[in-house]
């Protein structure tokens, strides 16, 4: 269950008073919870949206679960995903966790998050087991924590509502590698859409049966592996024909060179999380307009 803060926690948690954190309640500038006595209650992913919308400091972090030490600042980008790569090769989670919080409390968008920090440390991981510097069980173990960071941060984010256009993706079959089909979720959903994340190594049918159950706007395929690209261009095309006329087909990965790519129809490439934030907030909006043009 989420953790739920009284006003009187997230004012210690900020350094600001009680009474002006109920007063922002009730204008409904924080979201709030009423309880059946009709106490408020703050959500965790509210208290997270006040301080990323605000410019108040957080003086106490472990009210909201964050490691002591976690404040609105964080060390230069360029520095950044050194330091991340450090602390999980460390095993260090709590370092981790609070650089990531740090930068996503500055606010630092999650795409730029994936494409600066997380992205390039885990290249140097990668470099680094290649090379014989770095175990296995290291690069895994750094893989998992940083699985539970993005889940974390998933909880403190703004749930999505109906009203929100729907998408859903992930990986296909002989494709096990799920980080970065997660961060698209997370760069969706802080972009205001329905985004799920179905899974990694998912059969081609049962993705397109997810498509013509749910009808999303628009369907992402992360793609890191290709065992065979034959099977793979079948696979796809089986996808291409289920997404339909109504949904947008975005795809990305390392796993596409250009001959497959030119093998394949999709309605967007994006080499970053950056270009798939910037194609789903227009296409968000085109959505909205046709709406409001109906209505």
């Amino acid at each position: 269950m989420e953790l739920r803060l009284t006003p009187k926690q997230l004012a210690q948690a900020t350094g600001v008073s009680e009474s002006s954190i109920k007063r922002w309640c009730d204008l409904g500038e924080i979201a709030t919870i009423r309880t059946p006595g009709g106490h408020r209650r703050i959500p965790l992913s509210g208290a997270i949206e006040f301080l990323r919308g605000s410019e108040h400091e957080l003086i106490a972090p472990e009210a909201l679960g964050l490691p002591a030490g976690t404040r609105r600042r964080s060390p230069p980008l360029d520095n950044a995903a050194e330091l991340f790569r450090i602390a999980l090769e460390a095993n260090q989670e709590d370092r981790a966790r609070q650089i990531l919080f740090e930068l996503y409390l500055k606010p630092t968008p999650l795409a730029t998050i994936g494409d600066r920090i997380i992205g390039p440390a885990f290249q140097s991981i990668g470099h680094r087991w290649e090379a014989g510097t770095l175990e296995v069980f290291q690069e895994r173990r750094a893989l998992e924590i940083t699985r539970n960071l993005l889940h974390e941060i998933r909880l403190a984010q703004r749930p999505p509502v109906r009203s929100d256009p729907g998408a859903i993706g992930g990986t296909l079959s002989g494709d096990n590698y799920a980080l970065a089909a997660i961060l698209v979720e997370l760069v969706l959903r802080e972009s205001g859409w329905r985004a799920e994340f179905l899974g990694s190594n998912l059969p081609v049918q049962t993705m397109a049966m997810a498509l013509r159950a749910e009808q999303p706007k628009l369907c992402w395929l992360s793609v890191s592996h290709v065992e065979s690209e034959t099977q793979f261009l079948s696979d796809y095309g089986q996808l291409s024909s289920a997404s339909g006329d109504q949904t947008a087909l975005v795809v990305g990965g390392r796993g596409l060179h250009g001959r497959l790519r030119q093998a394949m129809r999709f309605s967007a490439y994006c080499e970053t999380l950056e270009h798939l934030e910037t194609f789903a907030k227009t296409l968000k909006a085109a959505h909205a307009s046709t709406a409001a043009s109906r209505d």
